[in-house]
């Protein structure tokens, strides 16, 4: 683990040094009426389509380094043969302490699994104690935590990379908020995002540091 962990901090720095032109913008998101629901675990036979909000500048490239690449690569097929033939994908990485590279690992796999190109991907952040995919990204306005206390739709959150998936980032920088509303409204957030994503990955805060 710690052999990924080195080469995706390599990946972020090497990113880091090539990020040129200004972050991205946050764009109005268009979702069309999804034509099933997926509910415990069963996926009816139509797909619901999504159409992709656009983006209104050209995204730096957030591909991996070969090494981050490789080791991606082989946590896929991991999962993968884990998952088994499920359709719809909840996953969700976490650590033990901060600064252990989980917000550079979920990153890196949505990366991955949408260059597949025919999934749809959505990246979300839980981690108010530490975000990052705002930095990262340029987003600003609402994120996860005005889903959370109900004051704005998921249509409204989204944000689409210019790595082909998209993302949510945490909102307010108010753990707190996490704390008291995710065993609630974290539940129906996930059935939403599952009537138009294939791949939901959640990017959580670490384990010791996190009761939530």
């Amino acid at each position: 683990m710690s052999k990924m962990f080195e080469a995706l901090r390599r990946a972020e720095e090497a990113r880091k040094q090539r990020m040129i032109g200004g972050p991205y913008r946050e764009v109005p998101t268009s979702v069309a009426e999804p034509s099933a629901v997926h509910e415990a675990g069963v996926l009816s036979a139509a797909v619901p389509q999504v159409e992709r909000p656009p983006m209104v500048d050209p995204a730096p490239e957030l591909r991996p380094s070969d090494d981050a690449y490789r080791e991606m690569g082989i946590l896929r097929n991991s999962i993968d043969s884990l998952l088994e033939n499920n359709a719809k994908r909840s996953i969700l990485f976490t650590s033990a302490a901060p600064g252990d590279g989980t917000t550079t690992v979920a990153n890196n796999y949505a990366a991955l699994i949408a260059m597949k190109g025919d999934v749809r991907v959505l990246l979300v952040e839980m981690n108010a104690r530490k975000p990052a995919l705002a930095r990262r990204f340029g987003l600003t306005g609402q994120g996860m935590t005005h889903y959370l206390s109900g004051r704005v739709a998921l249509t409204n959150i989204v944000n689409r990379t210019g790595a082909g998936y998209d993302v949510v980032h945490v909102g307010d920088h108010d753990p707190g908020q996490i704390q008291l509303l995710a065993q609630k409204g974290f539940p129906p957030f996930m059935k939403e995002a599952h009537q138009r994503y294939d791949v939901v990955i959640v990017d959580a805060p670490p384990v010791f540091s996190a009761p939530e």
